[in-house]
């Protein structure tokens, strides 16, 4: 694998926070959903939204399955299975619509075979900072 630039820019970090957000947003209309006539779906769209926040936050029980957390090409499948269900009610029309775009966002961090969290690069000296005299 080529060196990566110094101040390379990773697409996986942007489309966490898409997410994240999309998973608010989902939420939100969820909540909102549930006075309109389908509120079937509109508990789906929340256990959705719930589940994208659990996938997209640290935890320490998703890290022992790494296929969740550390694949791409999974969360691009899973995210877009779950833009349908919030392309149905008028609520979730927006939730969905930033998934989408972080699902498309995940599938380029895929492609660039970016690692998951990018690694921070270390000096010649071997020091993490730490700013102390010798």
């Amino acid at each position: 694998m080529a060196a990566r630039p110094k101040f390379a820019f990773y697409y996986a970090g942007w489309a966490n926070l898409q997410a994240k957000y999309s998973a608010y947003f989902y939420i939100a209309g969820a909540l909102i959903s549930l006075w309109y006539p389908n509120k079937l779906l509109a508990i789906a769209n929340l256990v959705i939204g719930a589940f994208i926040l659990a996938l997209e936050w640290p935890l320490p029980q998703l890290k022992a399955m790494p296929f969740l957390g550390d694949n791409y090409y999974f969360r691009t499948l899973l995210y877009l299975g779950f833009v349908v269900p919030g392309m149905v009610q008028a609520a979730t029309h927006t939730s969905a619509l930033c998934l989408a775009c972080a699902a498309l966002t995940y599938l380029r961090a895929a492609v660039n075979g970016e690692p998951d969290p990018p690694k921070p690069a270390k000096d010649a000296a071997g020091g993490g900072g730490g700013g102390g005299r010798k």
